[in-house]
């Protein structure tokens, strides 16, 4: 569950040690946990075409070159709700610098759902649909919020299982710093 009422320090510290040394957010490389044996080649994110609400498609493998952010979600799904505004506002900052949001619904109750859903929160960044959450599991998808930061090349650079403050100023940093390649792989709380 995203607290803002944490002290900031410690969230934050919480927040960037998760996703560079934790269980739930790892970036890949040759010494990350994501890494089934040390040196091994980066992933592949599998590709997928899936559809808008309105019915526009959109695939990954089209977006090349830039960085995608995939977040699987519900609309049943309290952390989700809450990250929801964090998400949208990471969007709006991060959008001019070459970073793509998608966020795959894996709501079974169709489209309309999670129309209203995208509507009444605001959502500025393509909602897709995954109803029978086959996207999902080719993602290894087992609970949710889970996100997945694919890099231009089309490989998978980071995961994060949980909600998370998107927005928050070092979070922001930590993206930026990623995809100039300049993340450090050690994060000390001060």
């Amino acid at each position: 569950m995203v607290r803002r009422n944490w002290p900031a320090a410690l969230a934050i510290a919480l927040a960037l040690y998760a996703i560079v040394a934790g269980p739930d957010i790892t970036s890949h490389d040759s010494e990350s946990e994501a890494s089934a044996t040390p040196g091994q080649a980066k992933v592949l994110a599998p590709d997928f075409t899936l559809s808008t609400p309105d019915g526009k498609k959109i695939t990954l493998s089209k977006l090349r070159g830039s960085w995608v952010f995939v977040n699987f979600w519900a609309t049943w799904c309290g952390p989700c709700v809450v990250e929801m505004p964090s998400l949208n506002n990471f969007y709006r900052l991060m959008k001019k610098e070459n970073l793509k949001v998608l966020a795959v619904s894996i709501d079974t109750n169709g489209p309309d759902a999670v129309r209203e859903f995208a509507a009444s929160k605001g959502l500025d960044f393509p909602v897709l649909l995954d109803g029978k959450g086959e996207v999902a599991a080719s993602y290894g998808v087992t609970s949710i919020p889970f996100t997945v930061v694919v890099s231009p090349e089309g490989y998978v650079e980071a995961k994060a299982d949980g909600a998370r403050e998107w927005d928050d100023p070092e979070m922001i940093q930590f993206f930026r710093d990623l995809m100039k390649g300049t993340v450090q792989k050690t994060v000390r709380a001060d």
